[in-house]
């Protein structure tokens, strides 16, 4: 504790790692003291917040209290609360409470809160494996997909890194996302979004190339253009024809003429005539006929 206190800031970072390393047991004597250091910044912000957090249920519960004690305009102090929240537990009881704060914290006006809310649930969703409620596929895709209509391009960009780690489910949301929203900006990122993932979406980005919105148009070509090439295009989706199927020949020679076909027209023709040379049927006088 005395070493919080040190005036070399790298002493005071080191102790307050130490303090942190304790866990629980040290949260009642330590816990105002990093409390005050994170408010004054006199060490690095964020590694105090995961000091705060690695000391369990009390760590969160008081920087749960500490953020509605925070004035909004210190958006730093609660952009580095959201990334330390990564950190905590999946396995702790207080776990519902800091899933909770980062939904509520996602909402806030400055966009690097934003990023730090979508990026710590990401991480809690990599750790919880789906064994929490709130973090599985079904709450947390449609949380993320409506970030792709952020203002702030840093925030969109972070959500569709967010949705791709979701593998074949987050292809299937930017699908269902550039072939049926209504929003032009959501459609554009979900075509950045596609073409992130490779030439198996090849089809749908010519699908988008033919949007009402430009800007959708231009955002499937540029990932056509930057994110594929024509061999890995072609590789998926190359076709062979079937052992069985035999080739079609096309054949070059000329096809005969019956004997009741004008030599010029090739049209049919009635000759009542039939065993004479030539045919009186007066639309052709240049047919031949053969005798039968």
């Amino acid at each position: 504790m005395e070493l919080m206190k040190d005036n070399y800031w790298k002493v005071k970072t080191a102790a307050c790692i130490a303090i942190g390393c304790l866990g629980e047991q040290a949260a009642a004597p330590s816990m105002s003291l990093l409390l005050k250091i994170l408010k004054d910044g006199s060490v690095n912000k964020q590694i105090t917040a995961e000091s705060i957090i690695s000391m369990g249920v009390a760590g969160v519960q008081s920087l749960i209290e500490f953020l509605k004690r925070e004035h909004e305009s210190n958006y730093k102090t609660r952009e580095y609360i959201a990334k330390a929240l990564a950190t905590a537990s999946v396995m702790d009881p207080n776990i519902d409470h800091v899933i909770e704060l980062l939904f509520s914290m996602a909402h806030d006006r400055a966009p690097e809160v934003r990023k730090g809310c979508l990026i710590s649930l990401d991480k809690l969703r990599v750790q919880a494996r789906d064994s929490v409620t709130y973090l599985k596929p079904r709450h947390l895709l449609p949380f993320f997909y409506q970030f792709l209509a952020d203002p702030e391009n840093g925030v969109r960009k972070c959500a569709l890194l967010c949705i791709e780690n979701f593998g074949a489910q987050g292809e299937l949301l930017f699908i269902e996302g550039v072939t049926k929203d209504k929003n032009p900006t959501i459609r554009r990122e979900c075509a950045y979004g596609l073409g992130d993932i490779g030439p198996s979406t090849f089809r749908t980005l010519l699908l988008a190339m033919h949007d009402s919105s430009r800007a959708v148009r231009t955002a499937a070509a540029e990932a056509v253009v930057k994110g594929m090439d024509a061999a890995g295009i072609m590789d998926n989706f190359k076709y062979s024809v079937p052992n069985n199927t035999a080739p079609i020949e096309i054949s070059s020679t000329r096809r005969r003429r019956s004997s009741a076909q004008c030599e010029k027209c090739w049209s049919s023709h009635t000759c009542s005539m039939r065993r004479r040379k030539t045919c009186s049927t007066s639309c052709c006088r240049n047919w031949r006929g053969r005798a039968t």
